[in-house]
């Protein structure tokens, strides 16, 4: 994505910002079937997510063409699940999924040994990029404050989630532009800094 685009996305997003701590989202009671997307003889073992646009999901299938177990991490955007690359050694079953936040999840599960012919368990972890933490440190105060708003009023209302979304949807890409270009850094550190004052 081209810079000044990037940009231009951001500011309109920060403009909106303080408007959302107005708005309230709506509640829709009752269940409804989702496609996962998954193949036949997939078992799912464990979801998490930190709102309803960002909800993961693990679990395994068994190939009866290589009778090896393969593992299974799903991710929910809001619209559509789609299958994350675990990076998992073979015969690999998920059982658990958990996660302080949208960029922080963890999963657990067990995997064969095949050697010793026994099981052993395995932890994976998941950590996305993000903006704020780039410039201003995982542990910041900054951060804490962004963190808070982003779970007590953009989360709740569905115009404040679809920009959690874009945020770290974009996020790996900004990282990347602000790690290349030192002024780009400097610039969405100005942008980011003038809505802290709104949100305290």
């Amino acid at each position: 994505m081209h810079k000044k685009l990037m940009l231009k996305l951001t500011r309109i997003i920060f403009i909106l910002i303080p408007l959302l701590t107005m708005l309230n989202g709506n509640v829709n009671a009752g269940w409804s079937k989702m496609d996962s997307g998954t193949i036949s003889d997939t078992a799912l073992w464990g979801i998490w997510g930190s709102s309803k646009n960002d909800v993961f999901a693990v679990g395994g299938y068994y190939d009866f063409n290589s009778w090896i177990f393969n593992s299974t991490i799903l991710h929910y955007d809001g619209s559509a699940w789609s299958k994350m690359d675990s990076g998992t050694l073979i015969d690999t079953n998920l059982l658990g999924v958990w996660g302080s936040s949208a960029t922080d999840v963890f999963t657990v599960g067990k995997y064969l040994d095949s050697e010793n012919d026994s099981y052993n368990t395995t932890i994976l972890h998941y950590e996305a990029l993000c903006l704020a933490e780039e410039i201003y440190g995982e542990n910041s105060e900054e951060v804490k404050m962004l963190r808070y708003f982003r779970d007590n009023v953009l989360n709740k209302n569905p115009i404040g989630q679809e920009i959690i979304k874009l945020y770290y949807q974009w996020s790996p890409d900004i990282v990347k532009a602000m790690e290349e270009d030192e002024e780009c850094k400097k610039e969405f550190r100005e942008m980011i800094g003038g809505i802290l004052p709104m949100i305290k």
